[in-house]
């Protein structure tokens, strides 16, 4: 079958132990008319995850804002933002250019209730799972904030043909992935596969900090904080122009309140189950909303 690859013989579905990458194999399906070469074939898509997270992260600043200007910076931001040269070896990382069409649909759909916007919407969130199957599990979480959100400031909410065209999305999109879905299950089932929460990593506000040694602007202002993948800063310019966003007067109404609680409630599931931070000898932590989506969340447990 599909997921029985080349590796772990004579064991099933060998592929269901990684990432299968089919979302960026389809992508990748132009390149392959032209050549079998896998290096080029990889190193195409490489340089491709950079453009499409760019451009799509374009579309939808400037779908939201208004502002071209805006939505450049928003692009640029998004693509080559310092935390994504931390992961510069895991091709389906930086595969991310779904998610901001995921939202973009999203928002479309609460808007417009029309039934493109529902069937795109469960396409594009499809296909980021497909392409990086933990940006799947994200995005699950992600959606209904911003679709709560978006809808109560927009009174989308309020119209019953909004809630089944969500519905019919989550029906699309569980469709296309149940396939993909469900070797994972069987190996989870058959050999216990489980990350309990002492195996999850808590971060700490230093990894916010955190830029690879190699990167050109802040590599050797920030080398101290080199902390491999657990190099997460965004970038000074990304965090000036967040603030100047949430005062920003322009933004489509219900955009801000929407993101907003997208960050902050991201922010604190990011933290991880035990996070520890110390302010003024003062130590604090937290965890709790992890932990309690640990519980229930598929996906979160491994």
């Amino acid at each position: 079958g599909y997921f029985d690859a080349g590796i772990m013989y004579p064991f099933p579905g060998a592929l269901a132990m990684s990432e299968h990458l089919t979302g960026i194999a389809i992508l990748a399906l132009p390149v392959r008319l032209f050549t079998a070469n896998p290096v080029v074939i990889y190193n195409a898509m490489y340089l491709f995850s950079f453009c499409f997270a760019g451009a799509a992260a374009f579309v939808l600043a400037r779908r939201l804002t208004g502002s071209t200007a805006g939505a450049f910076a928003a692009g640029m931001i998004f693509a080559f933002a310092p935390y994504r040269f931390g992961q510069a070896g895991h091709l389906q990382v930086l595969s991310s250019g779904f998610v901001p069409l995921t939202f973009l649909c999203l928002i479309e759909l609460t808007d417009k209730a029309r039934v493109r916007d529902a069937l795109l919407l469960g396409l594009c969130f499809a296909l980021q799972a497909m392409s990086n199957m933990y940006f799947g599990v994200f995005l699950a979480i992600a959606c209904p904030i911003v679709f709560a959100g978006y809808g109560i400031a927009n009174a989308g909410l309020a119209r019953a043909r909004v809630w089944l065209l969500a519905v019919l999305a989550a029906a699309v999109a569980a469709a296309i992935l149940w396939p993909f879905i469900t070797p994972y299950l069987d190996v989870h089932e058959r050999f216990g596969l489980v990350r309990n929460l002492d195996q999850i990593a808590s971060l700490k506000l230093s990894h916010f900090l955190g830029v690879r040694h190699y990167h050109r602007l802040y590599g050797g202002v920030l080398t101290a904080f080199d902390l491999n993948e657990r190099a997460l800063f965004p970038g000074i310019a990304a965090i000036l122009l967040a603030l100047a966003g949430v005062l920003y007067r322009g933004a489509e109404r219900g955009t801000r309140p929407a993101f907003i609680a997208l960050l902050v409630i991201g922010l604190v599931i990011d933290m991880g189950p035990r996070p520890q931070f110390e302010i003024a000898g003062m130590s604090f932590t937290g965890g709790g909303l992890y932990r309690a989506l640990y519980d229930w969340f598929p996906g979160l447990s491994g």
